[in-house]
């Protein structure tokens, strides 16, 4: 039992879930997403993280009904984009803090501009102030970059083109995945019980 099953099942089905009127549905999926992020804390981060993923639910029906589909490349993107967007609400101590972080990704707190393919030197002006590019500034940039940039394109391919979890489950057979599946639990579980590194994640809640 996985918290969304248990939100589904004694939450979601128990409102009317699926089967009633087009504005109920929407009204129950918001409150099973508003009651799953009061779940994980008692703050106002949770609630909107909660709020944004049910209204999410909501856009995706409402997207449904008109029939029109998205390419696979373009739908992913906008789905990495929300996802990454909106946990950060749930990572933030506070509402101001996730707001900075936004603003930051949207570059309203300031762009840093790539040196690269400038002399040594060489001032350029952007929004009246002026910038200067220095070979060593650049080089020290692409050394520092490729191991980043390599491990970046190593696992953007492992997302885009790996099975993920539920493929493999289809792929193996049921008892060798649980066997996998238990040992993988016991390898993540054991270094909080052994070496106290750390409490278990829904310690808290």
């Amino acid at each position: 039992m996985t918290l969304s099953r248990w939100l589904r099942d004694y939450i979601y089905i128990p409102l009317g879930g699926s089967r009633c009127s087009t504005p109920q549905i929407y009204t129950n999926l918001v409150i099973t997403f508003l009651l799953g992020g009061i779940w994980h804390g008692a703050g106002w981060t949770f609630i909107i993280w909660g709020a944004l993923h049910g209204g999410a639910c909501v856009v995706h029906k409402m997207w449904e009904k008109t029939g029109i589909s998205l390419h696979v490349v373009l739908s992913r993107a906008i789905t990495l984009v929300f996802i990454n967007c909106t946990w950060i609400f749930f990572r933030a101590t506070d509402f101001s803090s996730a707001l900075k972080i936004l603003k930051g990704m949207c570059g309203l707190s300031g762009i840093k501009l790539p040196r690269c393919g400038f002399e040594d030197g060489h001032i350029i002006k952007v929004l009246g102030h002026d910038i200067a590019f220095h070979k060593r500034w650049m080089i020290e940039l692409s050394r520092s970059a490729s191991p980043v940039l390599r491990m970046t394109i190593v696992f953007l391919l492992i997302a885009l083109f790996a099975p993920n979890s539920q493929q493999l489950r289809e792929k193996l057979q049921a008892k060798w995945y649980w066997v996998i599946f238990i040992i993988a639990i016991f390898l993540y579980a054991q270094p909080s019980y052994t070496h106290n590194s750390g409490d278990f994640l829904y310690f808290n809640f």
